[in-house]
């Protein structure tokens, strides 16, 4: 560390962990300042109060709409704010365009960076559609439900076992 006695915060990451629910403490440890100087600067900077355990005292929509603007420049993530205040996403959205707050920009990707290629799907359908034939289904109820032979009937098809003990049900119930 440095000579100064004044710790430098990066108070972006700050906000995050206040919405977050992180602890002073905790806040503070990471910067390498007091708790007090943690609780000193989020009412300075406004961001909204907590209770002891840690959750916002200023919950809900009335809080949102009171705390939003100091939070927002923060770039704190809008599922951060939405659980910090017990609202949706899409009314910390609502309440930030109400505001007038411009939008969090969007991060662009490099162009050098190559795309990976999706992995390769095999051609088979999803069970419960086209993979129950009235062969399968005929062997199915050739088994009587026993769990041995379900079992040896799943991994000669490549199926699960639960789907194969579904459709056991389903053949026995008749459906």
């Amino acid at each position: 560390m440095s000579d100064d006695p004044r710790r430098k915060i990066d108070y972006q990451q700050a906000a995050r962990a206040w919405c977050r629910g992180d602890t002073c403490t905790e806040i503070g440890d990471r910067y390498g300042v007091r708790d007090r100087a943690v609780s000193a600067a989020a009412r300075r900077l406004g961001w909204p109060p907590r209770r002891t355990n840690g959750t916002l005292a200023y919950a809900g929509r009335p809080g949102l709409r009171t705390f939003l603007p100091a939070l927002w420049g923060y770039r704190v993530p809008v599922a951060d704010l939405a659980r910090a205040f017990g609202v949706t996403e899409i009314e910390v959205l609502a309440v930030a365009e109400a505001k007038g707050l411009a939008a969090y920009p969007i991060e662009v990707v490099p162009t050098e960076c190559p795309t990976p290629a999706a992995p390769a799907q095999e051609a088979r359908p999803l069970p419960g559609r086209d993979v129950w034939t009235a062969a399968r289904d005929e062997a199915i109820r050739d088994t009587k439900g026993r769990y041995s032979e379900l079992a040896q009937l799943a991994a000669q098809w490549g199926e699960p076992i639960r789907s194969v003990q579904a459709r056991w049900h389903r053949v026995r119930a008749g459906a």
